[in-house]
């Protein structure tokens, strides 16, 4: 297993520490890039024995089973419009599904208990580098400023950094930092000190990002398997698990431990720190930036159903291929609906949004019925966590587009199901 514990942590460093290649496409726009993340999944693959290289045996109703289909149905469709942007783009995502796949599924299925500490070992490295990328970027900018368009919030006369760290935007390192927090709540296994260091630092540089998405995301789903994980002992009328209150104390204790220190810089501070953090968040007034950016969100979704609801009714139901439904911005971006589902009604129509869907509601279902039947240990609660934290954190953004949050996906759904 030497091999793959390699081609992982080196799978995981390009994809989610080195910088992205800008990159020019036909019919694209100016800032496009492309992850070395890919070149990472090569190298694994090449690096592999023998035996890990022939595609895992999975149900039609798992849901990396339904997450292939829709790959595939992206590229059928972005073929069919003969447009070199969105075949490109097809190419990529059906490459990290079905290489990620591959990989990571036989990966997760010939791991050992010993090879499961090596697993946590790697992780907890990558997250330690990921989370420490982030709180520098705090004061120095981002680490790869070229990939990077905004990262400073001008509000109330304050101008405020937010954390980027390695990430393409402070929104997409949000997903990131969720599931490396998930991963030490659940499945690091080393001393508890470590563990309440690591996690503080993670816990830290979530609230860094400023990405209230993903801030709200991470709590609203914590919650729910924290909820999930105190109803399963009554519904089994067992007693109630001591690992539950363990971890629930390591959340409750990293939370307290920012909130004194918070406290105190405020005060070291002369209380300038309370309106700099407000202003980050948008806090500031009774008109707040957060009622502004809803707003602005919800017209953003509005536009995406109507451009969605104004094509032909083949369109609609089939759709026209990846960015089909999105506008070239002139300052080298995409205008999309900031949100997954309606981005994705939008590109691959009725049925590639059910196809999506279904992956997600195929695992959904999978772990809740395992937590309601008692079988759920670490990996599925961290599987659990990791779902709801991503699923819930799109609605406000196309992250599920990233090769990025997709890999994420893919080793979550590949490693617990």
């Amino acid at each position: 297993m030497l091999r793959n514990h390699i081609g992982f942590a080196l799978f995981m460093s390009l994809l989610l520490i080195a910088p992205k290649i800008p990159l020019k496409i036909s019919g694209g726009v100016e800032g496009s890039s492309v992850s070395l993340g890919l070149a990472g999944l090569v190298l694994w693959y090449l690096a592999c024995p023998d035996k890990l290289l022939r595609f895992p045996r999975l149900r039609l109703s798992h849901p990396l089973s339904w997450l292939i289909t829709f790959a595939v149905y992206a590229l059928i469709l972005s073929l069919l419009s003969a447009n070199t942007a969105r075949i490109a783009y097809s190419v990529q995502y059906l490459l990290y599904v079905v290489m990620g796949t591959i990989l990571v599924k036989r990966y997760g299925d010939n791991i050992s208990d010993k090879d499961y500490d090596r697993l946590c070992s790697i992780l907890s490295l990558i997250a330690l580098v990921y989370g420490i990328g982030i709180v520098v970027s705090l004061f120095t900018g981002p680490i790869y400023p070229h990939q990077v368009r905004a990262t400073l919030r001008r509000w109330e006369g304050l101008t405020i950094q937010q954390g980027v760290g390695f990430a393409e935007s402070q929104n997409m390192a949000g997903p990131v930092v969720m599931f490396f927090a998930a991963a030490c709540i659940y499945l690091y296994r080393g001393k508890a000190w470590k563990k309440w260091i690591l996690l503080t630092l993670l816990l830290s540089a979530l609230l860094a990002t400023l990405s209230r998405g993903a801030i709200v995301s991470f709590g609203v789903a914590l919650c729910f398997v924290y909820w999930l994980d105190c109803v399963e002992p009554f519904v089994r009328r067992a007693s109630l698990k001591v690992s539950v209150l363990k971890n629930m104390g390591f959340v409750v204790l990293t939370f307290g431990f920012l909130l004194i220190t918070l406290i105190v810089a405020i005060h070291l501070t002369n209380k300038g720190l309370l309106p700099a953090t407000l202003a980050g968040l948008g806090l500031t007034h009774q008109h707040s930036v957060v009622s502004t950016d809803m707003a602005a969100r919800f017209n953003l979704w509005t536009w995406g159903l109507d451009t969605w609801a104004s094509g032909n009714l083949l369109r609609m139901v089939f759709g026209g291929g990846f960015r089909s439904s999105m506008v070239a911005a002139d300052y080298g971006a995409w205008r999309d609906a900031h949100n997954v589902y309606i981005t994705i009604l939008g590109d691959f129509g009725v049925i590639g949004l059910a196809l999506f869907i279904g992956a997600l509601s195929a695992a959904f279902f999978r772990y809740t019925r395992l937590f309601l039947t008692g079988k759920a240990g670490a990996l599925e609660k961290f599987g659990l966590l990791v779902l709801l934290g991503l699923s819930i954190d799109n609605m406000t953004g196309p992250y599920f587009y990233s090769p990025v949050c997709l890999s994420l996906l893919i080793f979550t759904l590949a490693v617990t199901l």
